[in-house]
């Protein structure tokens, strides 16, 4: 019985073991899962000619977007393609020069305002010169047109894209969120098309992320959400107002700093009240560097470099001491140290490369200037005490 048993088992095992070779027909094998194809790297030749493909297809745009703004010109103005090529070449000059003093270090805000405001002035200056009467008339129309149209129309707009935008911001259920600002950004940009055309919705929509980016650095830096970064920045702008404005007032020397530092007192208490007090601290050390972060933020010493550089300054402050402590007139004594001063910038100029000493010197005058305008008193205008004569 035992016997039976065992083989009964063993011709079972055999036939399931086995059972293609009873006329049945194989599985088809497994599909291979497809292997992972990995980008070929773009070889130079190729880069290349994709680089030239795309500033040829830039450039023809260029032209297509000259030749629209020469038609434009042509219907609403009758210019003529002499005047044309004028007020072109007048607002390449322009352009060239407000480029040039924004990139000017030292600048205040408030000079450089005044500087491309004198830049516009001359510009419309020379505007006149080659329109006529009946030109200039009809560009100054449009231009009161323009101005009135984007208060009406374009304000608005720009209104509700803030609000949604924050709308999406405090959603904390969103699940993609990068996905509904990018929607949004288009739908608004299709607005504007609408309203003032494509060029200028893209330079709005342009500047407005410029703002979020800088208010997505700050939330980076110090943790904040988008409404504190905005209010970080907000209270940055305002400080430096305060300060120029503070700048330009009649105060005394020791007027002016007691009011400065109630004020810095004022906003370091403000940002505090934002930040909280541990990343307050590393607002501080932000603001606040030692020599070493500020010879590697403003000009970008190597550590051989700073080595060097504090080298020599210490070398040229303990003669300077020496020289004051000794003997001598003080006309004697500023002649020594000032010998001392100059041999010491030599050296730097020898230390630094010729960008690094030339962004030094720039700011070492910028403080020269800062200093000054600071300690000037400015005196009210004397009254003019004639007599006015009777009638």
């Amino acid at each position: 019985m035992k016997k039976m048993l065992i083989i009964t088992l063993l011709l079972g095992f055999g036939l399931g073991a086995f059972p293609y070779s009873f006329g049945q027909t194989a599985p088809p094998p497994a599909p291979s899962a497809p292997a992972a194809s990995k980008p070929k790297p773009k070889s130079g030749a190729a880069k290349a000619l994709k680089q030239a493909q795309r500033k040829q297809k830039q450039q023809q745009q260029a032209s297509v977007r000259k030749q629209k703004k020469r038609t434009e010109l042509t219907q609403k103005y009758g210019m003529t393609l002499s005047q044309i090529q004028q007020y072109e070449a007048l607002q390449k000059g322009r352009q060239e020069k407000m480029v040039a003093v924004k990139k000017t270090s030292g600048l205040s805000k408030k000079e450089c305002r005044q500087q491309i405001k004198a830049i516009s002035k001359e510009f419309r200056a020379s505007v006149n010169t080659i329109l006529t009467p009946q030109q200039l008339s009809a560009m100054q129309d449009e231009a009161t047109r323009h101005a009135k149209h984007f208060s009406n129309a374009v304000r608005p707009v720009l209104k509700n894209y803030r609000k949604e935008r924050m709308a999406i911001k405090t959603k904390s259920t969103l699940p993609d969120r990068p996905e509904a600002f990018a929607q949004l950004d288009k739908k608004y940009e299709t607005e504007l098309t609408a309203v003032v055309g494509q060029e200028r919705a893209r330079s709005l929509m342009k500047k407005i992320e410029n703002g979020h980016n800088a208010a997505k650095k700050d939330a980076k830096n110090y943790r904040l959400s988008y409404a504190d970064a905005q209010r970080y920045s907000n209270m940055q702008e305002h400080a430096k107002q305060r300060k120029e404005k503070l700048n330009n007032t009649e105060l005394t020397r020791k007027e002016r700093t007691e009011q400065a530092t109630l004020l810095k007192e004022r906003d370091q208490g403000r940002v505090k009240n934002l930040l909280g007090d541990a990343r307050f601290k590393q607002w501080n050390r932000d603001k606040n560097p030692n020599l070493d972060q500020k010879l590697k933020r403003s000009f970008n010493f190597s550590d051989q470099q700073i080595k060097q550089y504090r080298e020599i300054e210490n070398q040229a402050a303990v003669q300077s001491v020496k020289i004051k402590q000794g003997k001598g007139t003080k006309v004697e004594k500023l002649a020594k140290i000032a010998q001392i001063k100059a041999a010491a910038d030599q050296k730097l100029q020898q230390m630094m490369t010729p960008a690094q000493y030339g962004k030094m010197v720039a700011q070492k005058d910028s403080q020269r200037r800062k200093t000054i305008q600071a300690h000037t008193v400015k005196r009210p205008k004397p009254k003019d005490n004639k007599q006015q004569p009777t009638k």
